[in-house]
């Protein structure tokens, strides 16, 4: 059982999708800790902090070299796993 993300150690999300079902929410209220599909956390954080996110694409942007992508590219890539949040970075992207 793998999770990514402690964010302000009050929310993770599973390393796999199907992770979720790992991680009772009865027992995580427990521990004052809530489960999140990897979707969700990106949008709800882009809600809290869009420049941020948008940062942090342009940064994974600014380290491909081979081959070169930019930002709209990298959005694109991560709809099949946060299709919600990259739609959502495709459009401030290009507003």
């Amino acid at each position: 059982m793998a999770f990514i993300v402690l964010y302000d150690a009050c929310v993770l999300y599973p390393a796999q999708l199907r992770d979720l079902k790992d991680f009772p929410p009865e027992t995580l209220a427990l521990h004052d800790i809530e489960a999140k599909h990897p979707d969700d956390f990106v949008v709800e954080t882009m809600d809290i902090a869009e420049g941020k996110i948008l940062a942090a694409v342009a940064e994974m942007a600014g380290r491909c070299r081979n081959p070169p992508r930019s930002a709209a590219e990298i959005a694109r890539l991560l709809k099949s796993t946060v299709p919600q949040a990259a739609s959502r970075i495709l459009a401030a992207l290009d507003p």
